[in-house]
């Protein structure tokens, strides 16, 4: 995501749950999104808050769209 994306995607999370925003925000948010696209950033987005009133979080993005399988799926629950 560039980070006019990162600034679109949160401005749309603080349209839901009331967060400030500031520059320093956006940057953060890029450094670990930017590797994702905006178009699946934005339904992951979507999906959260259909699921839960919590505020997303980066790793809330990166997990909806990059999830885990295989043996890290299965290593990070303890089951081998």
């Amino acid at each position: 995501m560039t980070l006019a994306e990162t600034a679109d995607l949160l401005s749309i999370a603080a349209a839901i749950d009331k967060r400030t925003l500031g520059e320093s925000d956006v940057r953060a948010w890029q450094l670990v999104l930017d590797d994702i696209d905006f178009t699946a950033a934005r339904g992951a987005l979507r999906d959260h808050y259909r699921e839960t009133n919590k505020h997303v979080m980066p790793a809330d993005i990166v997990r909806r769209v990059k999830p885990k399988t295989g043996y890290e799926f299965y290593a990070e629950k303890g089951i081998f």
